[in-house]
């Protein structure tokens, strides 16, 4: 018999929601899970409020996402002497705003004036009625491509937070797929005069992921 009492001691400050099941009946719920839910599911039945897909799965440690009490929710799943915690992330129901952390105002700041340096410079020359350095305007290339990034990443973080971003993870090879993108990318960077290789010991590597975000 498990001991429910410590149980919800161990995980009641947990700021995540968390439950616990011995597969047939739901035996705690941290104040948080109750708060998530609107109700104290202790002593449910497991199967009406958990997928009968997770109840059944016998991997000690894996994460999912599945609908819990009406509820799109990211879950981690974690086994240990016959019980399955299970925490739980609920997606934040109203858009948030997108904050820009000091890392992502470093790195604008980092290329915006890495690129007033270069035009400078490719002014001066153009003044003086020459070609501007090819080192230049390799800066200006750098840069403006670093630039891009960090408002990419921006892009996806924001979407992300919205909950808006596609994601369609599928069972993949990460070798075969990486090969694939290496040999895409050697064409393009063979006219640069640039190798581009992929190599590895690995014969396959299986995972579920997006391939489109992946690559």
């Amino acid at each position: 018999m498990h001991n429910s009492a410590e149980l919800f001691r161990l995980f009641a400050s947990a700021g995540q929601a968390v439950l616990g099941t011995d597969g047939a009946q739901i035996i705690f719920s941290n104040p948080r899970a109750r708060t998530e839910l609107g109700f104290d599911p202790s002593g449910m039945k497991a199967a009406d409020l958990i997928p009968v897909e997770i109840l059944e799965c016998d991997a000690e440690n894996f994460v999912c996402a599945a609908t819990v009490a009406d509820r799109q929710a990211g879950i981690s799943v974690s086994r240990f002497e016959g019980i399955a915690v299970l925490y739980l992330d609920f997606p934040i129901e109203e858009k948030p705003a997108m904050y820009l952390t000091r890392n992502i105002m470093s790195d604008l700041r980092s290329s915006m004036t890495g690129l007033k340096l270069a035009v400078d410079r490719c002014f001066q020359s153009l003044s003086g009625g020459q070609r501007p350095d090819e080192k230049y305007t390799s800066i200006l290339y750098h840069y403006y491509y670093s630039l891009l990034r960090t408002l990419d990443q921006m892009d996806s973080a924001d979407l992300l937070g919205r909950g808006e971003l596609p994601f369609a993870p599928v069972e993949t090879d990460l070798i075969r797929l990486c090969s694939e993108l290496t040999d895409s990318v050697a064409v393009l960077c063979k006219e640069l005069n640039v190798e581009v290789r992929f190599l590895t010991e690995e014969t396959e590597l299986a995972a579920a992921v997006d391939p489109a975000l992946i690559e």
